[in-house]
């Protein structure tokens, strides 16, 4: 079969992968739909009216080599991307291939721009970790409130989300991002944090009022410097004081955790619900509320919408339609915000009820 789609969606058949396939076929994309499960990948593509299907699988990275040939784009929804993703990106800069995924895993975007960005400058192919409702709206915001206010003293992303009900695979890496290592940008670089660890009161729009909220290390911390001089910056997620005093309590236990006690909270993860259905996914609410302060002065941001899943696959069309265009010219391991402009992204996700105050 000969694979000449320009896109291809990698862990096409899972929960997020299914709703990415759809948003691309919404925009009229040529796909090959990629994944381990033949028959899986023969009913999608059955359900959006056809598409090429390659049987490949990550644990065998040279199943990768005939699914790149012609492709231009590929997204990666396989995860968790610290175990599985970073064969997708090796094959990409080998063949010189743009890739995006939806990754939230901290230590996993560390990999890419640390072992990647040379090698995918030198072949020509951009390589952009978290282009997903997580990180890239959070990037965008964060360029934005950034914007024309000089080095900045301190700069911050906080997610406030009501009502959030997660796949499989998002709670497979946030079992990773709560046991593993993470780190804050502090002082202009990295030094390494424990979640939880630091807590403090955000003052946010929608409800008003003072909020408490715990450092949990996303991907922000890793993008925004990129293109954004700061010298700090961190990122917090909102809670109820319950839910603070749970994770507080939890996030230790899970990080002192052996391997034996993850694989089996994996396991009763697995056994769960795929994921939230289309009516849940629309009752989740959001903000992502970023303050940027320095000499320069400061300026806040917030970005409110629902549906996360819905506007990561709105988010991962928009940008490989962007990345598939012969003038996209850009090469490197990206932040979001470098690998397109800023009020674009914010501006592709506009028609899916998502505002943006501040900017």
């Amino acid at each position: 079969m000969a694979l000449e789609a320009q896109v291809a969606v990698l862990g096409a058949t899972g929960y997020t992968g299914r709703l990415v396939a759809h948003a691309l076929r919404e925009r009229g994309l040529p796909l090959i739909l990629a994944g381990r499960d033949r028959d899986k990948l023969r009913a999608l593509a059955d359900e959006l009216g056809g598409a090429a299907q390659a049987v490949c699988d990550l644990t065998q990275p040279d199943t990768l080599v005939p699914l790149l040939r012609g492709v231009r784009v590929l997204v990666s929804c396989a995860g968790p991307f610290t175990r599985l993703g970073e064969p997708a990106v090796a094959a990409c800069v080998e063949h010189g291939v743009h890739y995006l995924d939806t990754t939230g895993e901290q230590p996993f975007v560390r990999l890419v721009y640390d072992r990647y960005d040379a090698p995918a400058r030198a072949r020509g192919c951009a390589l952009v970790p978290s282009f997903a409702f997580e990180v890239a709206l959070g990037d965008a915001a964060a360029a934005l409130a950034a914007r024309a206010l000089g080095p900045l003293d301190e700069l911050t992303v906080t997610y406030a989300v009501a009502g959030f009900g997660m796949s499989r695979g998002t709670q497979k890496s946030a079992l990773l991002i709560m046991s593993g290592p993470g780190w804050a940008w502090q002082d202009g670089q990295l030094q390494p944090v424990r979640p939880a660890a630091e807590k403090r009161v955000i003052a946010l729009p929608q409800p008003p009022g003072p909020r408490p909220a715990l450092l949990v290390p996303y991907p922000e911390v890793l993008t925004v410097p990129r293109h954004v001089e700061t010298r700090v910056c961190k990122t917090y997620l909102v809670g109820t004081p319950r839910l603070i005093a749970l994770m507080r309590l939890f996030i230790p236990v899970a990080a002192r955790a052996g391997e034996r006690v993850r694989r089996f909270l994996e396991r009763r993860i697995s056994a769960g619900s795929e994921g939230p259905s289309a009516e849940e996914r629309g009752q989740t609410r959001f903000t992502i509320h970023v303050e940027a302060r320095g000499p320069g002065g400061s300026r806040v941001v917030d970005v409110r919408g629902r549906d996360p899943y819905g506007l990561t696959a709105h988010l991962i069309a928009f940008g490989a339609e962007r990345a598939r265009e012969s003038s996209y010219a850009k090469a490197g391991a990206l932040a979001p915000a470098q690998a397109f402009d800023p009020e674009a992204i914010l501006q592709a996700v506009a028609p899916f009820g998502v505002t943006v105050d501040g900017a």
